[in-house]
């Protein structure tokens, strides 16, 4: 299939080597995830466009925003979980309701006041 840009396979089958587009594709898509919420989350929004209608916030355990280490830090976890997904089962068992991530880097994600 051409998408303009990119050639995608449509006939993949299990064990067969990815295509290099596909490779960069996937990092490329990687890497945009982990600069925008990393840069949104150390703006004064505190967080993405997605937790701004939903009206949540990150926050560090004073209630400030995050530097961007420590926003950079929470977001590679975060990718991390996605390709796990049983470390988002932490939530269940955490007195605060926090991911693994969230413990690490001492953050919270809280309804904006």
């Amino acid at each position: 299939m051409y998408t303009g840009f990119i050639t995608l396979p449509t006939n993949y089958k299990f064990g067969m080597p990815v295509p290099d587009s596909m490779l960069v594709l996937s990092i490329s898509v990687l890497i945009a995830f982990l600069l925008y919420n990393t840069i949104f989350e150390t703006t004064p929004l505190k967080g993405s466009i997605g937790k701004m209608i939903l009206k949540l916030i990150v926050v560090d355990v004073n209630g400030r925003g995050l530097s961007f280490p420590r926003a950079l830090g929470r977001n590679l976890g975060v990718m991390l979980s996605m390709t796990i997904w049983a470390p988002f089962l932490t939530v269940l068992f955490n007195d605060h309701r926090q991911a693994w991530y969230d413990s690490l880097a001492k953050t919270y994600v809280i309804t904006k006041p």
